[in-house]
């Protein structure tokens, strides 16, 4: 076999977690750039923008009409990568670091802004010898912009207060990997960064001053952060091939291991890339967008990978074989993915930035007309995908339990069902009839759906269905 093959197979093995099929993830070709981030975010119509950095080296914003996408020049120079934010009234901002060669190089911080009929376009800071270097920004609850930059001596903020552009160092140092930034209700700034061999941080001015608090040591890697429903950090850091899930619940951190990859396979070494995206769906659960990057001998691979919380366990699927570099994510008003990220390299530095929405199924399901007569259980199990993808064939387990809980002391009883492909919302009734060797009135019957994972389900928590068995 050869090794691009086997290593692709490798990734198909190992980005399964537990053991379920990779989705029919569609990526889709955005532009032809160099290698740069590509930022995306929705606006108030459910429709995703992208910023991204062309072959020509400009500034380009793409808006999505439903079928195509629809692209236009802003600045002719863009450097030091980008990041988009949309307010409610869907005025776009857009910060990206500029370098202007006029004799000597200058560089700039700047920001674009539409507000709905044209482009403006201004430089908040411009220096010789200072790159501004991967810029982040957050809308407040007002849509004043806030933007999170680097220099050469460390992270430096920016606030606009609706007449000018304030400022202010923040103290942090400078981090080599990909970062995070958030903005909670009260417009308090949320960061995560690393920095080499002294490990990962998250640091937050809610007192009035930059306090940094550390996560992780050892090795830098990436970061990335959001905040939950009720305003607390989550942050993931990518510390070699494992990422791990950092949760502040208001007075402490716990951290918890999300993916293993390390001792993925023998002779195989799997790292994450330096770059990874991380949003936080309503029901608290984050949806990420990484990169790995594998090596088996003197042949390797780049594959991207999306990891999110079924409620259950974290699932990784594997997004493309071919790429991965510069992730970012966004979620729409369903809660499912779109994700854009750069693919593998080409002649001149050039690349394909890609981009894929990411719809999973949903399978739950009901008891209907659940009789006990003696021994004997006789009714209907409705099993709906109340998802947005097509789900596939699986097998529906029944369990016998003294409570609703599915444990390992409960009974799983010979027979099961067989589960068809179900389109999304459409329902299949399966009869069930059985017969058990004791009596079981007043135990709980559980049917588990999927019980081998072969669907990624987006909650698998709904995949168990127990009934109370009544004479």
């Amino acid at each position: 076999m050869k090794t691009t093959m086997r290593l692709f197979t490798v990734c198909l093995t190992i980005l399964i977690v537990p053991a379920i099929a990779a989705a029919k993830i569609k990526t889709k070709n955005l532009a032809s750039t160099t290698q740069q981030t590509a930022s995306i975010a929705f606006d108030p119509a459910g429709l995703p923008h992208a910023a991204y950095q062309g072959t020509d080296y400009g500034l380009y914003h793409a808006r999505f009409d439903g079928k195509i996408w629809q692209r236009e020049k802003i600045d002719d120079t863009q450097y030091y990568g980008n990041s988009i934010a949309i307010d409610s009234q869907g005025r776009i901002h857009i910060v990206y670091g500029a370098e202007r060669i006029n004799g000597t190089a200058t560089y700039q911080l700047m920001h674009a802004y539409y507000n709905g009929g044209s482009w403006q376009l201004t430089a908040l800071l411009s220096e010789e010898g200072n790159p501004k270097f991967n810029p982040r920004i957050a809308l407040d609850a007002a849509g004043r912009p806030r933007v999170l930059f680097l220099e050469n001596a460390g992270y430096r903020y920016a606030t606009y207060n609706g007449t000018s552009w304030q400022f202010e160092d923040t103290g942090l140092p400078w981090g080599w990997y990909s970062d995070g930034f958030a903005l909670d209700a009260a417009g308090h700034a949320h960061v995560c960064y690393s920095v080499n061999y002294s490990g990962s941080f998250y640091a937050t001015n809610a007192s009035g001053s930059w306090v940094a608090t550390q996560l992780s040591d050892g090795s830098a890697g990436a970061t990335a952060i959001d905040l939950d429903a009720a305003g607390r950090p989550r942050v993931v850091t990518a510390e070699g091939g494992v990422l791990i899930l950092h949760s502040f619940d208001g007075a402490n951190w716990s951290h918890e291991t999300m993916l293993d990859f390390s001792d993925a396979a023998p002779g195989i070494t799997a790292l994450f890339e330096p770059h990874i995206a991380m949003e936080i769906d309503e029901n608290g659960r984050p949806r990420i967008m990484s990169g790995l990057y594998l090596t088996s001998g003197t042949g390797y691979a780049n594959t991207a990978a999306f990891v999110f919380d079924n409620g259950v366990f974290w699932n990784a699927l594997l997004v493309d074989r071919k790429g991965g570099f510069y992730p970012d994510i966004a979620l729409d008003r369903q809660g499912d993915a779109v994700v854009t990220y750069c693919g593998a390299l080409k002649g001149g530095n050039t690349t394909k930035t890609k981009w894929a929405r990411i719809i999973l199924p949903d399978l739950t399901g009901t008891w209907a007309q659940l009789e006990l007569n003696g021994s004997t259980v006789a009714g209907t199990l409705h099993i709906t995908n109340q998802g947005l993808d097509k789900s596939g064939k699986a097998r529906v387990t029944l369990w016998l339990s003294d409570d609703a809980i599915l444990d390992d002391t409960d009974t799983e009883l010979p027979e099961f069902l067989r589960l068809k492909s179900l389109k999304p919302g459409a329902m299949v009734s399966l009869p069930v009839e059985l017969t058990s060797a004791g009596a079981i009135a007043g135990r709980y019957l559980i049917a588990v759906i999927d019980p081998d994972f072969i669907v990624p389900d987006s909650s698998w928590a709904d995949n168990l269905v127990p009934a109370l068995l009544n004479p």
